[in-house]
């Protein structure tokens, strides 16, 4: 799953009727204002779907330009009773029961008249809502892919330089499938039954479905992965950081590991090639939100 879930943020929307827990506004900033999204929760059941949305390649570490089509059904602990945001293109439209940072209770007397919590002509809920965590404008939490499956812990049984065949016994990532594909500058995601165990921002604890269809700024010919349960099959033209460069002589018996010697049995990636462990765990499991202070410190 991207760590993002597109929604455009209540910072920037102009108010242009509101009712308490129901806001309707407008946002020219670019490129959020651009495409169809539809992101709603009802108490334990999230569902997305994004069309055609414009991204900032600098903002994400996977280079994502243009969203061709993205969406899923996600089982989440309950935090609220119902929320609902549509966004079309400049126009967006949400509900809360109760109000939350995303939607916070606002009340116009005429379009574009708010009454409450401040008087305000054409005004952004940033300019009139006080108190509201997400309309101060700080920094969002890092956002990875809950699904991702490390390639730390894959244990490898056959592996021809570009190419690699394992078994993933770690749990919850060895449940349900996950398949991610990049070819030149298109690439395509799709989890299903993932349990999640890592703390995110939208209380995700199982990917139900989740998927979507991207162009990307190229950084590779090729690179293909898939995880069905226990099995785990990957291949990259050239080798990347997700297949490194791996050789076996017979069916688990690893001879060569990133250009040097690593004879072993069944290993697993991490055991063979130095660093993996790391990588892997601040990829996956990112620090939890008290370590927050210490990073803003860091920027």
């Amino acid at each position: 799953m991207s760590g993002t879930s597109n929604k455009t943020s209540v910072n920037d929307l102009l108010v242009f009727q509101a009712c308490c827990c129901n806001i309707t506004g407008v946002t020219c900033k670019y490129p959020e204002c651009w495409g169809f999204g539809v992101d709603g929760i009802c108490l334990c059941i999230k569902s997305n779907c994004v069309v055609c949305k414009l991204m900032d390649e600098r903002k994400n570490d996977e280079g994502k330009m243009f969203t061709c089509t993205e969406g899923g059904l996600f089982c989440v602990k309950p935090t609220t009773c119902c929320q609902f945001q549509e966004q079309c293109c400049c126009l967006d439209t949400r509900c809360a029961l109760p109000c939350t940072n995303d939607v916070p209770m606002i009340c116009t007397l005429l379009p574009c008249c708010v009454v409450y919590p401040a008087c305000g002509c054409c005004k952004k809920v940033k300019d009139i809502t006080l108190g509201n965590e997400a309309a101060r404008g700080g920094k969002d939490d890092p956002q990875w892919d809950l699904s991702e499956v490390p390639v730390g812990q894959v244990r490898v049984c056959q592996a021809c330089c570009c190419n690699i065949a394992g078994l993933n016994f770690a749990w919850p990532q060895c449940f349900g499938m996950k398949m991610e594909g990049i070819c030149c500058c298109l690439q395509c995601e799709r989890s299903c039954c993932k349990i999640i165990q890592e703390v995110n921002d939208d209380q995700i604890c199982c990917i139900c479905c989740d998927g979507g269809g991207y162009v990307v700024m190229p950084t590779t010919c090729i690179q293909s992965t898939q995880t069905i349960c226990c099995l785990d099959v990957r291949c990259a033209l050239p080798c990347t950081e997700k297949v490194p460069c791996i050789l076996t002589c017979l069916p688990g018996c690893t001879v060569c590991a990133n250009k040097e010697m690593k004879v072993a049995c069944c290993p697993k990636v991490e055991d063979i090639i130095e660093g993996y462990k790391n990588v892997e765990v601040s990829q996956v499991a990112p620090a939890p939100k008290e370590a927050a202070p210490s990073q803003v410190e860091m920027n």
